[in-house]
């Protein structure tokens, strides 16, 4: 529990880091590009780096977890001297962006890997439900920190906050972790040929379809969330645009905690199914009509959903991949996750922009009139539009998932 509380306030103050960072470079520059340039460079590094880190199953995962959280202080350290020199400007923080990001691509998978060693038998889907409300503390925490900080001492004082609780989560994790060696496997040497043929067998299939739903989740949450802002933004003006996204993270951490204290259903592909059709059903309540309180409930049900797609879905790894494949597997799952957000992104604002377009150009005929016999007539009918999608794909997902073969507990690899 102490290592837990220590990444969770370590995560609250990397995502206020974040948010200042993004903050600071807009006000600085008045430029969206570099926003744009940010968000990309945040995602990178997940993809690039991950043929590498394979050698998370070769190495005290301890240790890997500790040097990258070194990396991610030092770097901001750097960032902020360089700061406090007037020198670099938007150039330092996007390094320090990159650096950070590609800290935590090494950290995650590595911190994934030492938790079911942590814990009793059959308590990892708690763990990971408690994993799943760090991420949500951070989301809803990171960004009233970095707007409190920065109005009272500025980006300097964002970084001193993470580097303190920074070195909090390194400290806990060299007292507390033991040295974790991957567990030696004859027929694993630790490389990626290994790893991606195991993926292939019959005992994988749990793992596949799990990976394929990161792919499709983390890619309608991305347009989701764009959607969402811009949906917000028309519906309920941009001064009370934070409003659902706040409910909704507070829909994130009870759901999170639930998880976290009940654990999850015995059949996990329930789990990843009833989750995925969660989002699905509050994107169609977003979605259905332009009022503010459907909006706000809609949001709330997607969000209260994401927990325990997330909790499901590690679970499941931690359950059928053997454990000297940890490092790989969730490597891989953080590449696939980081991929496709951003392509995802670009596609919900294209999307929205075309049938915002359609419908004020041809109201009476077309797609026009599909879309607003669909989701109604008012503002917002292009991103309500892209919301619709979105929950036609993760329902359609969810009934794959749920219709789908069973999951043989003779593939479980651990309890």
């Amino acid at each position: 529990m102490r290592l837990w509380i220590a990444q969770t306030a370590s995560e609250i103050g990397t995502a206020a880091s974040g948010v200042a960072v993004a903050v600071h470079v807009f006000v600085e520059t008045g430029s969206g590009w570099w926003l744009g340039v940010l968000a990309g460079i945040a995602a990178l590094p997940a993809v690039l780096i991950a043929p590498a880190l394979r050698r998370i199953d070769r190495r005290d995962r301890r240790s890997v977890v500790l040097a990258a959280d070194v990396a991610a202080v030092v770097a901001v350290v750097i960032a902020g001297a360089v700061l406090a020199l007037d020198r670099g400007g938007p150039i330092a923080l996007v390094g320090l962006v990159a650096a950070t990001s590609a800290a935590r691509a090494v950290q995650a998978p590595a911190l994934a890997a030492i938790w079911p060693s942590l814990v009793p038998d059959g308590a990892i889907d708690r763990v990971n439900g408690l994993n799943q409300l760090t991420a949500a503390t951070g989301l809803v925490l990171g960004p009233l920190l970095a707007a409190a900080l920065l109005g009272l001492g500025g980006l300097h004082l964002v970084f001193a906050l993470d580097v303190v609780v920074s070195l909090v989560a390194i400290v806990a994790t060299a007292l507390l972790v033991p040295p974790s060696l991957a567990p030696a496997r004859p027929s694993d040497d630790g490389s990626w040929a290994v790893a991606l043929e195991w993926l292939r067998s019959v005992a994988a299939r749990p793992v596949r379809v799990v990976l394929g739903v990161v792919l499709v989740s983390n890619g309608a949450l991305a347009m989701f969330n764009v959607a969402t802002l811009a949906l917000a933004t028309d519906v309920l003006g941009p001064t009370r645009v934070g409003v659902p996204l706040a409910l909704g993270g507070v829909a994130m951490l009870v759901s999170s905690a639930v998880v976290g204290a009940r654990g999850l259903p015995a059949d996990r592909r329930l789990a990843v199914a009833v989750g995925i059709a969660g989002v699905g059903v509050g994107c169609v309540i977003t979605a259905s009509r332009p009022a503010a309180w459907l909006v706000v409930l809609g949001v709330v049900v997607s969000l209260a959903a994401a927990p325990l797609v997330g909790a499901a879905i590690s679970t499941v790894c931690h359950e059928r991949v053997p454990p000297s494949m940890y490092g790989r597997v969730f490597a891989l799952r953080g590449a696939v996750a980081s991929a496709v957000a951003p392509v995802s992104s670009v596609v919900a604002g294209g999307l929205m922009a075309v049938v915002a377009a359609r419908v004020v150009a041809s109201p009476e005929r077309g797609l026009g009139v599909t879309v607003i016999a669909v989701l109604g007539d008012g503002v917002g009918r292009g991103p309500a539009a892209v919301l619709a999608i979105v929950a036609l794909a993760l329902v359609a997902v969810a009934g794959v998932v749920a219709l789908g073969r069973p999951w043989s507990d003779e593939t479980r690899t651990y309890t």
